[in-house]
């Protein structure tokens, strides 16, 4: 069960960060047309700066948990690579643990402020004067996905053991 529930959470962190691929790739296209219209056909836009904003946010919010399952993020890697081989499970686990309870939180009060602006139908201040929910369920759909992923991760560790450098965390 828990093998069929890994693949699952596999392939949606797939679609997501394809999502966020295909949404960094809509900004590089927005951003060059609104130069094109303002700077050679002097008629500029006036979306592109608030559907780029608020696109980095979706797409950065897509891509966390793929990134985290393949260990590219950012990390400081000095210490932790001098350490033995334990005490960098300890470490790595504890560090999970970490992040399931941080985005564990995020992720509540994710869940609480979308609620909040759908029933408020709150707008978000711009041209555009997009509602503020679908936005905001972006956050509850990448922090529940990170949640997942550090969860994962620190089921792994604590069962399993450290997985290979460079390789993804996957049940078995």
């Amino acid at each position: 069960m828990l093998a069929l529930l890994g693949r699952i959470l596999d392939y949606v962190e797939k679609l997501f960060a394809i999502a966020a691929g295909i949404l960094i790739l809509f900004i590089v296209v927005s951003v060059n047309y609104d130069i094109i219209m303002r700077y050679f056909l002097h008629k500029p836009t006036d979306w592109v700066v608030d559907i780029s904003s608020l696109i980095l946010v979706v797409s950065t919010m897509f891509g966390t948990a793929w990134v985290l399952a393949r260990e590219r993020h950012v990390r400081v890697e000095l210490l932790v690579d001098k350490l033995p081989s334990k005490a960098r499970r300890i470490l790595n686990t504890f560090t999970s643990i970490i992040g399931v309870a941080v985005c564990g939180t995020f992720l509540w009060f994710s869940i609480e402020i979308t609620l909040d602006a759908f029933k408020r139908n709150e707008i978000i201040p711009s041209a555009l004067y997009l509602p503020k929910w679908p936005i905001l369920s972006t956050l509850v759909l990448g922090s529940g996905l990170l949640t997942l992923r550090f969860l994962r991760k620190a089921w792994y560790l604590v069962w399993q053991g450290e997985p290979a450098e460079g390789t993804e965390v996957r049940n078995r």
